[in-house]
Order: structure tokens, then C-alpha cells, then sequence
């Protein structure tokens, strides 16, 4: 198959990536070396925060997924019995262990995905086509494989304390005026190769309501709602790059002002915002259980 087949013929061109063709990092490009090496002069108390959840059986999750953990304790039982065992363990030192067994969803709880989540219809970031990337293990392209290790400046918007509430409501949608006005009134400002996180209150629901923190919050979220979101996304990220001048890296297609208007303006009839900025962009998302 190719993109002349028939059906495809009215298919709208979102690609290549503004990186080029074949790209596989997407905004991760981005962070370069320089990057780096800034944001490493700006520790200045070497405090860490932790943004993971721990997984469990009954986590929030989407239907369909699942994690399931079980202890194996067998050598117990059976490290006495082996060649040089005896009662209490293997060897002199007596040695025992316990492993753990693991089967479920990568999709669930707190996660980075890879550009290999998402398709608008066959087609992944940078327009790599389903039938061309699957293998019966997983991806040939895409996969999470390919995320180097992200070091870079951090950049908290804390949108909930802009509302003047501890924690947003079900349905409620993050604009770009509360994203810049957040910005703004925290004395911060965006730039490439940054990374963005958004704080909403939301998560406290992960212990305190498992259900509304993910059934709720999925029933009041309409389509209409979700393709303004998209649209508002496309637009921003338009703002920056028209900001920075449309900076791209050499050997990359110049990408202009208009083409950037035309994508704040294109958006497929109910899609979500995270995967229209990452079909188009190679947006990574870091997803915390505050949404699917």
C-alpha cells in the first residue's frame, strides 16, 4: 500500500516532522547538550521530588488494563534441598531470595509514553504507518527504546493555585489564558527544551476516590470539550514556535508562520489534545493517572 491508494487520496499531510523525515525523538530534540548544561547550573539545594505512583491491583486504570504482581518465594524450599544446602538456605551463607512475577498493562498507573501509542487512523508521529512499524513483540520504531534519559529544565504550572482552588473539577479544561496567566503571575517563562508539568489537585483523588479520580472525570469529558482543548494546544505551541522564530535544526523543513496557523486551526472532531500535539509534534507525554 501506498499514498496514492484510493481511499487515502483526501487524507490531510501531517508529515514529516519538522525535525525530518524518519525523526523517532520528536520534541526530545530539543534538549540538547547546551540544555543540559543549563539546567544542571540551576540546582541549587539538590532536593528531588518524586512523581511516580506505586502500582497495585486495584490502581485507577482504563477498562482493559491491569496489573497483577505476585511474590515467588519457592527457593525458600527449595535452596536447603539443592547441592551444598542445607536447613535455611544455599551454602554456607545460607543464602535465600524471593523474586516478584509481573503481568499486565505498560499503559497504566504513571508512565512516559512512547510516540508508538497513538495513531490518527494508521499513522503514527511523523506518519510511519501501522503496517509498516508492528512485529508480533511490539514496534521496529517508535518505541520507548529510542527516549534517551531527560535532563533539562523543569517547569511547574500550578493552575490550581492560579483558580484559587486546591484541586480543579471533573470536566474542567486548562486554557491557554490559564496557562499563560499561571505562567505569568509565578514569574516564569517557557522555552524550548523545557519540560511542562501541570499541577491540578487531581491526583490527591488517587488514594481518597479512586473511582471519581478516573470514572467521573471520563463521563463529563465531552467531544466538543476535548477538540477545544486540541485546539487550544495546536495554538500555543504555534505562539512559541512563532516566539522563537521557528527555530529548527539544520537539514530540517523551514516551517512557517502559515503552515503553524493552518494546524491551530485543524482539528479532528473529538481529539484528545495530547494526541494531537503528538501526532503532529512528537510531544512526549508524562502520564500521571490524572488522565488515561
Amino acid at each position: 500500500m501506498n499514498d496514492d491508494t484510493p481511499e487515502r487520496t483526501t487524507e490531510e499531510r501531517w508529515w514529516p516532522s519538522r525535525y525530518g523525515a524518519g525523526d523517532q525523538l520528536g520534541t526530545l530534540n530539543e534538549i540538547t547538550p547546551a540544555r543540559v548544561a543549563a539546567a544542571a547550573r540551576l540546582v541549587r539545594q539538590g532536593r528531588t521530588f518524586d512523581l511516580g505512583r506505586t502500582l497495585h491491583a486495584d490502581v485507577p486504570r482504563f477498562e482493559g488494563r491491569y496489573w497483577q504482581q505476585s511474590l515467588v518465594s519457592s527457593a525458600h524450599i527449595i535452596n536447603p534441598r539443592k547441592p551444598a544446602g542445607q536447613p535455611g538456605g544455599w551454602g554456607r551463607n545460607r543464602i535465600n531470595w524471593v523474586t516478584e512475577l509481573v503481568t499486565g498493562t505498560l499503559q497504566i498507573g504513571t508512565h512516559l509514553d512512547g510516540l508508538n501509542h497513538l495513531q490518527i487512523g494508521d499513522r503514527f508521529y511523523n506518519g510511519f504507518r501501522l503496517e509498516e512499524i508492528a512485529e508480533e513483540w511490539g514496534t521496529n520504531k517508535l518505541g520507548i527504546e529510542t527516549v534517551p534519559p531527560i535532563i533539562t529544565r523543569g517547569v511547574l504550572a500550578d493552575i490550581a493555585r492560579y483558580r484559587g482552588v486546591s484541586q480543579m473539577q471533573p470536566g474542567e479544561v486548562i486554557a491557554v489564558a490559564d496557562l499563560e496567566g499561571a505562567l505569568r503571575a509565578q514569574g516564569v517563562i517557557v522555552t524550548p527544551g523545557d519540560v511542562l508539568l501541570f499541577h491540578t489537585g487531581w491526583g490527591a483523588l488517587w488514594d481518597e476516590d479512586p473511582a471519581l479520580h478516573l470514572g467521573r472525570a471520563r463521563r463529563r469529558h465531552g467531544r466538543g470539550r476535548m477538540a477545544r482543548r486540541a485546539a487550544r494546544c495546536a495554538e500555543w505551541r504555534r505562539h512559541l514556535e512563532l516566539r522563537r522564530g521557528a527555530r529548527r535544526r539544520p537539514g530540517a523543513p523551514v516551517r512557517r508562520a502559515a503552515d503553524a496557523e493552518r494546524e491551530a486551526r485543524t482539528v479532528h472532531h473529538g481529539e484528545p489534545g495530547h494526541v494531537h500535539a503528538r501526532r503532529r509534534a512528537g510531544l512526549r507525554v508524562h502520564v500521571r493517572p490524572d488522565s488515561p
